[in-house]
């Protein structure tokens, strides 16, 4: 036996020298004979070690993700506009378009997120008021920011187990719940699309050992612009790639190049993106209707205000207090930094630094609901995946025959301990909490045209009282609903605030509030 086996072997041997001359099928029938011999076909190898094994428990995973993911954010189907939305697609209908599609170019305009308004305008110049649009695209963008989630933190750590626990962490979170619901906070969902697309494309770039050439830099380019004209969060792109440049990028180079040719081709990107961003910040600060000069974003430059912003998120997405983290809170970034540089691990370096700085835009403003955390929630993600890896294989000792159950159990804890939780929180708390500023739209909408006629143009409407909170908020209902820009609504209470006079006498139609519902005062032929 051992002679035919080393004469097999010096079969495959001799052949491999001459492997140009022997055929695919040739060379499996002799590998097979080797291990007939060998005995190597009759060892026993565990199912849960089998790649078919993985394969099924990703899938198992991947699918009952998708079913958690959907009934979470189904009721967003039948979602309507909300208050925020009248003020966002009225704000881009009222203006010229070549006006906004200039602003996508120009960042000194009157437009604050021009991307996501010329999605508004396009959608009602296709669909009119009509919700059902809005929606699915809506919800397009949130799965594929799943996708997007997934990729990036896969690349960055190189890990496919790291994207997957990330997006079991983050990529629904109750915090976040008015992404997917309401269409008033497109912008945060269309910045995080398009710049971890554009972080995706760097990262894998460098990955590859190769820097960004012409045209992979000018679309990473345009891809940051997109998301800095979605939403002003975006502007810590250059810093993301700076980060990435000081800690994972300087790895993949022997020795660094620092010869004028060679820093301008590892930092061009960089450069040109902080030109960039720069040119954006100057723009929207600049004119009357600049975003700083509004009450709810002008900065407080503070590391107290830093502190109390970065709390209050950080509560939102651990259930916490602000007040029981906030003490904490320099000690879990700066621990999150000596952890990495402990590790000696670039990836945790990157994503404790990010973690940082990447809050800076909403930082020195008063804090949002969790929706304006999406963005800088990738970091955290990407450390808690990693750390979550490396816990688990150490839990296991290397062992590989534990490597695929273990990673089903970790799984199962999250979806135990974390998701199950905040499904509950959803259906009880915050789905009706989003549908609720809906619905007052939708009914005020209905409950106005069973009084008011099918056409307006030229008309003037007053209400004596509505139950929208913005006071110009029913005029851009009806004029919207209408489509009608020659339509003139006031309400008493619009009218009291510029210190104008009421006189019924002077509007054709004019309504009331009462009981939920409109009613008709006065119309054209009563007295």
């Amino acid at each position: 036996m051992w002679s035919l086996t080393f004469g097999a072997r010096g079969a495959v041997a001799k052949g491999s020298g001459a492997a140009a001359g022997i055929s695919l099928a040739l060379r499996e029938r002799q590998n097979r004979a080797i291990r007939t011999v060998s005995g190597e076909h009759l060892r026993w190898t565990p199912w849960f070690q089998t790649e078919a094994w993985r394969r099924t428990g990703l899938v198992v995973v991947a699918v009952s993700y998708a079913i958690f993911f959907f009934r979470m954010v189904r009721t967003g189907f039948r979602s309507w506009f909300s208050q925020d939305d009248l003020l966002n697609l009225y704000y881009c209908w009222s203006r010229p378009a070549l006006d906004l599609l200039r602003a996508n170019v120009l960042f000194v305009n009157n437009y604050n997120r021009p991307a996501a308004e010329l999605l508004y305008r396009v959608l009602y110049s296709l669909f009119g008021f009509n919700p059902a649009a809005s929606n699915a695209v809506r919800f397009a963008f949130c799965v594929a920011n799943l996708a997007v989630l997934y990729i990036f933190v896969w690349r960055i750590s190189r890990s496919r187990e790291a994207g997957v626990i990330a997006v079991l962490l983050g990529g629904f979170h109750v915090a976040t719940e008015s992404l997917f619901l309401d269409t008033g906070m497109i912008f945060d969902v269309l910045a995080f699309f398009f710049y971890y697309s554009a972080l995706t494309l760097y990262v894998k770039c460098r990955e590859a050992g190769r820097f960004p050439g012409t045209r992979l830099t000018a679309g990473i380019l345009v891809l940051s612009i997109f998301a800095l004209n979605s939403k002003e969060i975006a502007v810590t792109f250059p810093v993301a790639l700076l980060l990435y440049e000081l800690t994972i990028g300087s790895g993949y180079a022997k020795q660094p190049q620092w010869r004028l040719p060679a820093v301008w081709q590892r930092f061009r990107l960089i450069v040109l993106s902080g030109f960039v961003t720069l040119a954006f910040i100057v723009g929207k600060n600049s004119g009357a209707e600049a975003l700083s000069r509004l009450a709810g974003y002008h900065p407080t430059l503070s590391f107290s205000v830093y502190l109390d912003t970065y709390s209050r998120y950080a509560a939102a997405f651990t259930f916490l207090s602000p007040e029981s983290i906030r003490p904490w809170l320099v000690w879990i970034l700066a621990g999150c930094i000596g952890l990495a540089l402990l590790a000696r691990d670039r990836v945790l370096l990157w994503a404790s630094l990010f973690n940082v700085f990447a809050v800076f835009p909403v930082a020195f403003i008063p804090a949002r609901a969790g929706f304006a955390f999406e963005v800088p929630l990738a970091g955290w993600l990407v450390y808690l995946a990693i750390v979550i890896c490396r816990l688990r294989e150490r839990l296991i000792f290397g062992r590989d025959s534990l490597r695929a159950p273990s990673q089903l159990a970790v799984a199962a804890a999250i979806a135990l301990l974390i998701l199950n939780p905040q499904a509950g929180f959803m259906r009880k708390v915050m789905r009706p909490l989003v549908h609720e500023d809906q619905d007052l739209v939708r009914n005020t909408l209905e409950s106005l045209r069973t009084i008011l006629p099918g056409e307006l143009a030229g008309k003037k409407v007053l209400s004596l009282r509505d139950p929208l909170r913005n006071p110009f908020g029913l005029g851009f209902l009806i004029q919207l609903s209408y489509n009608e820009r020659g339509v003139t609504v006031d309400t008493a209470r619009l009218l009291s605030q510029q210190s104008q006079a009421i006189v019924p006498a002077d509007y054709d139609y004019v309504v009331d509030y009462v009981d939920s519902k409109f009613v008709m005062v006065r119309a054209p032929g009563s007295k």
